[in-house]
């Protein structure tokens, strides 16, 4: 008998965010995939532990108030989380943490 392959829906997305162009067009994809399957995004920007974490923290908050308002005003609900440490290390952690639907 041959059972029709049923597509779950995301409750969670996991987009890791940074200044460079690739980052703000994973962005996209991430908050449009997240519009259309209503479901949650979470946003992941880590600070390098080489440096002070106040160093570009007034763009860097500028820059992740605004990738909020995005998905605010397409009625997505986001998360937005900052992290120091290894950049690797902290997108591994919250993707563990976060549990994003692995489809």
């Amino acid at each position: 008998m041959f059972k029709e392959h049923v597509l779950k829906k995301p409750v969670r997305i996991l987009c890791a965010v940074g200044a460079s162009p690739p980052a703000a067009a994973a962005f996209g994809q991430a908050l449009a995939l997240s519009a259309h399957r209503k479901a949650q995004l979470v946003v992941v920007h880590a600070v390098s532990k080489d440096g002070p974490s106040s160093w570009g923290a007034l763009e860097r908050v500028a820059a992740l108030a605004v990738l909020r308002e995005r998905a605010e005003a397409l009625n997505v609900p986001v998360r937005v989380r900052v992290q120091q440490g290894d950049t690797a290390g902290a997108i591994l952690l919250h993707a563990t943490a976060q549990a994003p639907d692995p489809n």
